[in-house]
């Protein structure tokens, strides 16, 4: 698999991409994701997943003509490639893996932008297309979306450090009980700023896959909650409250010996650190 299925000229700082109604101009790459499946159709590692072969470039962008802090914004870009063992084979073969492919992130995001959610990322603008016939994959997806930077600070970082538990133990109970607040979308009298962070993710069907700290951004200042990085994201029908929640977002450790994980776990979280 190469380093990148990206050109230089796809992705270069200044290079300027129109979308349905809006040109962003790219400031620099962040990021890349890759994901191939083999020849079967199977992604070494994952069960029960249907996708196609991607890779999939995270962008730093602003509006064209417009380089204020406030333009910035974030870019994916999603460019179907062979599938695994195909990379050389002729074009008119990998032509033959050419599929329609909406990323769930699309979705999601389309989704809570449609609804006025107030905590998750605004969808600024986006575009599906096909690549032509010296793609990688001739007439593959490839699709164009731009959501905002919200404000705030993520509580953790991808490789699990986290900045929640460096936290005033006031600050952080007052990140739980917006987080709590939100995720009872089912009780109406919580009515404060908070009630409806989580339950805008399930009432509009969807939340990160791999909850974790890097999924939450907190503004000290202002104090709402917001959940982001819908890169992975699940679908969230019937799901209602526990505090074990807290857990799968580490916003608190359970004892080594508590099986909260498990569905006929009896709950008890007085020996939780909080």
């Amino acid at each position: 698999m190469p380093l990148t299925w990206f050109s230089k000229e796809t992705i270069a700082p200044g290079t300027t991409i129109q979308l349905n109604e809006t040109s962003w101009t790219i400031v620099q790459k962040i990021n890349e994701h890759k994901l191939q499946i083999d020849e079967a159709g199977i992604i070494p590692g994952w069960v029960g997943y249907n996708y196609p072969s991607y890779s999939c470039v995270l962008l730093l962008v602003h509006l064209k003509h417009d380089r204020r802090v406030t333009s910035s914004a974030f870019m994916r870009i999603y460019l179907q490639v062979p599938n695994e063992g195909t990379e050389v084979e002729p074009s008119r073969t990998r032509a033959q893996q050419a599929c329609e492919f909406i990323p769930p992130e699309l979705k999601a995001l389309r989704q809570f932008t449609r609804a006025q959610s107030a905590y998750t990322p605004r969808l600024l603008d986006y575009r599906v297309g096909k690549q032509d016939e010296s793609g990688l994959v001739p007439h593959g997806f490839m699709v164009w979306m731009v959501w905002e930077k919200v404000p705030g600070n993520q509580l953790g970082d991808a490789i699990g450090n986290s900045v929640f538990w460096q936290l005033e133990s006031e600050e952080r109970r007052q990140i739980r009980v917006a987080f709590e607040a939100g995720y009872k979308y089912t009780i109406p009298r919580v009515r404060n700023f908070a009630d409806k962070i989580y339950r805008d993710l399930l009432r509009n069907g969807f939340e990160p896959s791999f909850g974790s700290p890097k999924n939450l951004a907190w503004d000290a200042e202002r104090r709402p909650l917001y959940f982001v990085g819908f890169h992975d994201c699940d679908t969230t029908e019937g799901e209602e409250w526990t505090p074990a929640e807290f857990a799968v977002y580490s916003l608190a450790i359970p004892p080594k010996s508590s099986r909260w994980y498990e569905s006929e776990w009896e709950e008890d979280f007085s020996t939780w650190e909080y």
